[in-house]
């Protein structure tokens, strides 16, 4: 589970076209920002699934053109 203290929370993403999953419990009210960085040849695809594995946001780039995913 990442925490939710504001710490930057550092993983390995790897190897390149596996899936890897992360979870946080979410408050209801609060407002989160995930952010993939520091990628090495991984182009990241970022799908928010509530407890219910319903998606309630995706993001494949956070800017065109560049590798990273964000959903805020």
């Amino acid at each position: 589970a990442i925490p939710l203290d504001g710490t930057v929370f550092a993983n390995a993403i790897s190897p390149p076209g596996d899936i890897d999953y992360f979870s946080f419990g979410a408050i209801a009210g609060n407002e989160y920002t995930i952010t993939t960085s520091n990628l090495a040849g991984v182009d990241t695809i970022m799908d928010l699934v509530d407890a219910g594995f319903l998606g309630v946001a995706f993001n494949a780039d956070a800017v065109p053109g560049f590798p990273e995913s964000q959903i805020i």
